[in-house]
């Protein structure tokens, strides 16, 4: 009997810890998009030059931003750095 409990004890406790980190897990999720959303309104300060440098524009870098407060820009950017590449490199051809 005491075998059979410490089982029920222990799916308990691993059901618990798996909550604890999926909890967790959103968490660093939500303080990454956050980061990532600070990052980009500090690289509007970049100048033109900078900003063609790595690929974008000012406004690719608003239309990272339209998405709400908890979205991540950061994949717009990376979309947005390759389509820029792509219509820089048609044009040289």
């Amino acid at each position: 009997m005491t075998n059979y409990l410490g089982n029920i004890r222990a799916s308990t406790l691993r059901s618990r810890n798996a909550g604890w980190s999926i909890a967790g897990s959103r968490v660093a999720q939500a303080f990454a998009r956050y980061n990532n959303r600070r990052d980009v309104r500090s690289m509007q300060d970049l100048s033109d030059h900078l900003l063609e440098d790595i690929g974008l524009t000012r406004d690719d870098l608003s239309q990272a931003l339209r998405g709400g407060p908890l979205e991540d820009p950061s994949g717009d950017l990376t979309r947005a750095a390759l389509r820029n590449r792509s219509r820089r490199l048609s044009l040289t051809r």
